[in-house]
């Protein structure tokens, strides 16, 4: 996607690249997943695990390489801990990116259910990382207005849905060829 090698270089510049390529790119396969309307291929886990390692390396200088099971209760615990984070990481971000980890993991995200909850869990989900994406970069960029406001625009564009489903038939909503359109298809 257009920008987002932009985003990644620039939050390079402040936190570990590996981060940077995890977060941004996990960010930016759940939102292709809600413009196909494609499930169970995105890891809005894997973001949230991602943004808890952000948050350790914005703490102290490093980060534990395998957070998984230590997620909820480096987010739980983290609002009462003395740290040099400013409220709005400890207090909000951690709060949003609890409740995006807790729908993760306790909604069936990746499983049918009677009433099927996918798309919009993974729409809320998306919608919470483009604030929480928004959030890191507004605090990493606190000196540098301009470069913030622009990569947060990038983060906040609208979503648009190229492919709709009309019972078990798929129509591409997106003039192109039909490589194009098969293309979209296939992602």
């Amino acid at each position: 996607m257009t920008g987002y090698s932009e985003l990644v270089n620039s939050l390079k510049e402040h936190i570990p690249p590996e981060l940077a390529e995890d977060l941004v790119n996990d960010f930016t396969t759940m939102r292709m997943d809600i413009s196909t309307k494609t499930l169970e291929r995105s890891s809005p886990g894997k973001f949230i695990e991602t943004v808890v390692q952000i948050l350790q390396f914005l703490e102290a200088g490093t980060y534990e390489k395998d957070v998984k099971v230590k997620v909820d209760d480096y987010l739980k615990n983290l609002e009462n801990r003395s740290t040099k984070l400013s409220d709005n990481l400890k207090l909000v971000l951690a709060r949003v990116a609890r409740a995006s980890y807790t729908i993760r993991n306790k909604r069936n995200i990746a499983h049918k259910g009677s009433i099927d909850s996918n798309i919009y869990d993974l729409k809320y989900l998306y919608s919470a990382s483009q604030w929480i994406l928004s959030e890191i970069v507004r605090s990493i960029f606190s000196t540098d207005i301009v470069t913030a406001n622009n990569l947060i625009e990038l983060i906040q564009i609208p979503v648009n849905t190229y492919v709709d489903k009309f019972e078990d038939k798929k129509l591409v909503l997106y003039s192109g060829t039909a490589e194009e359109e098969l293309l979209i298809l296939c992602i």
